[in-house]
Protein backbone atom coordinates (compact mmCIF):
# COMPACT_ATOMS: atom_id res chain seq x y z
CA UNK A 1 0.00 0.00 0.00
CA UNK A 2 2.73 2.42 0.92
CA UNK A 3 4.55 1.60 -2.47
CA UNK A 4 1.23 2.59 -4.03
CA UNK A 5 1.17 5.98 -2.12
CA UNK A 6 -1.71 4.82 0.19
CA UNK A 7 -1.14 5.50 3.78
CA UNK A 8 -2.48 2.64 5.59
CA UNK A 9 -3.08 2.15 9.53
CA UNK A 10 -3.41 -1.36 10.96
CA UNK A 11 -6.81 -2.19 12.63
CA UNK A 12 -6.14 -3.17 16.57
CA UNK A 13 -7.16 -6.64 15.59
CA UNK A 14 -4.59 -7.81 13.04
CA UNK A 15 -1.88 -9.88 12.83
CA UNK A 16 -2.22 -13.13 15.01
CA UNK A 17 -4.95 -11.50 16.05
CA UNK A 18 -7.16 -10.66 13.15
CA UNK A 19 -10.73 -10.80 13.32
CA UNK A 20 -13.14 -11.97 10.86
CA UNK A 21 -15.36 -9.55 8.80
CA UNK A 22 -17.84 -12.17 10.03
CA UNK A 23 -18.60 -13.67 6.56
CA UNK A 24 -16.03 -16.65 6.74
CA UNK A 25 -16.91 -20.32 7.88
CA UNK A 26 -20.58 -19.21 7.35
CA UNK A 27 -20.90 -18.05 10.31
CA UNK A 28 -23.50 -15.46 9.62
CA UNK A 29 -25.93 -18.85 8.85
CA UNK A 30 -24.67 -20.52 11.68
CA UNK A 31 -24.40 -17.64 14.17
CA UNK A 32 -26.03 -14.80 12.78
CA UNK A 33 -25.80 -12.76 15.88
CA UNK A 34 -21.81 -13.61 15.96
CA UNK A 35 -20.94 -12.29 12.50
CA UNK A 36 -23.20 -9.32 13.20
CA UNK A 37 -20.74 -8.45 16.35
CA UNK A 38 -17.75 -9.07 14.45
CA UNK A 39 -18.85 -7.27 11.54
CA UNK A 40 -19.73 -4.20 13.95
CA UNK A 41 -16.05 -4.10 15.85
CA UNK A 42 -14.25 -3.77 12.19
CA UNK A 43 -16.43 -1.69 10.88
CA UNK A 44 -15.87 0.76 14.51
CA UNK A 45 -12.39 0.26 14.54
CA UNK A 46 -12.42 1.23 10.86
CA UNK A 47 -13.87 4.77 11.87
CA UNK A 48 -14.15 6.63 8.92
CA UNK A 49 -11.10 5.44 7.29
CA UNK A 50 -11.82 2.87 4.13
CA UNK A 51 -10.94 -0.40 4.54
CA UNK A 52 -8.91 -2.48 2.46
CA UNK A 53 -9.01 -6.12 2.18
CA UNK A 54 -7.10 -9.22 0.25
CA UNK A 55 -10.04 -11.10 0.75
CA UNK A 56 -12.91 -11.17 -1.98
CA UNK A 57 -15.51 -12.50 0.80
CA UNK A 58 -14.64 -9.67 3.45
CA UNK A 59 -15.47 -6.90 0.67
CA UNK A 60 -18.62 -8.30 -0.60
CA UNK A 61 -19.36 -8.48 3.05
CA UNK A 62 -18.60 -5.81 4.69
CA UNK A 63 -19.44 -3.19 1.76
CA UNK A 64 -22.22 -1.26 2.15
CA UNK A 65 -22.86 -1.93 5.96
CA UNK A 66 -23.12 1.26 7.89
CA UNK A 67 -22.24 2.88 5.07
CA UNK A 68 -18.28 1.43 4.96
CA UNK A 69 -16.13 1.46 1.99
CA UNK A 70 -14.36 -1.49 1.42
CA UNK A 71 -11.76 -1.57 -1.23
CA UNK A 72 -9.66 -4.62 -2.39
CA UNK A 73 -5.89 -4.93 -2.61
CA UNK A 74 -5.80 -5.26 -6.15
CA UNK A 75 -8.35 -2.54 -6.61
CA UNK A 76 -5.26 -0.16 -5.40
CA UNK A 77 -2.67 -1.56 -7.27
CA UNK A 78 -4.55 -1.84 -10.41
CA UNK A 79 -6.97 1.38 -10.15
CA UNK A 80 -6.43 5.03 -8.57
CA UNK A 81 -6.73 4.35 -5.06
CA UNK A 82 -8.76 7.56 -4.03
CA UNK A 83 -11.99 7.16 -5.76
CA UNK A 84 -13.45 5.60 -2.88
CA UNK A 85 -16.75 6.26 -3.71
CA UNK A 86 -16.26 3.48 -6.46
CA UNK A 87 -18.31 0.15 -5.31
CA UNK A 88 -16.44 -3.16 -4.59
CA UNK A 89 -15.57 -5.00 -7.78
CA UNK A 90 -17.76 -7.90 -8.38
CA UNK A 91 -16.62 -10.51 -11.13
CA UNK A 92 -15.24 -10.70 -13.77
CA UNK A 93 -13.04 -7.82 -12.61
CA UNK A 94 -12.32 -9.59 -9.58
CA UNK A 95 -10.85 -12.48 -11.45
CA UNK A 96 -8.86 -10.18 -14.39
CA UNK A 97 -7.15 -8.32 -11.47
CA UNK A 98 -6.21 -12.00 -9.92
CA UNK A 99 -4.95 -12.46 -13.51
CA UNK A 100 -2.90 -9.38 -14.14
CA UNK A 101 -1.26 -9.27 -10.56
CA UNK A 102 -0.02 -12.84 -11.71
CA UNK A 103 1.09 -11.61 -14.88
CA UNK A 104 2.62 -9.00 -13.62
CA UNK A 105 4.67 -10.80 -10.73
CA UNK A 106 5.90 -13.49 -12.95
CA UNK A 107 7.29 -10.61 -15.24
CA UNK A 108 8.80 -9.01 -12.26
CA UNK A 109 10.03 -11.69 -9.92
CA UNK A 110 12.46 -14.44 -10.82
CA UNK A 111 10.82 -18.02 -10.06
CA UNK A 112 11.84 -19.76 -6.88
CA UNK A 113 12.62 -23.12 -7.19
CA UNK A 114 13.11 -24.59 -3.37
CA UNK A 115 13.77 -28.19 -3.89
CA UNK A 116 13.77 -30.42 -7.13
CA UNK A 117 12.52 -34.31 -7.17
CA UNK A 118 15.20 -36.43 -7.99
CA UNK A 119 14.15 -38.50 -11.13
CA UNK A 120 14.21 -41.77 -9.33
CA UNK A 121 11.11 -40.39 -6.52
CA UNK A 122 8.83 -39.04 -10.26
CA UNK A 123 9.23 -42.57 -12.00
CA UNK A 124 8.38 -44.61 -8.75
CA UNK A 125 5.13 -42.01 -7.84
CA UNK A 126 3.79 -42.69 -11.81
Amino acid sequence: LTAAGVTARELPDAGARTLCCGEGGAVGMAHPELAAAWTARRLEQAGNDPLVTYCAGCVRYLSGKAGSRVLHLFDILFDDPRRPERPARRAPFTCINRFLLKARLKRELPAATTRTRPADVLRSAG
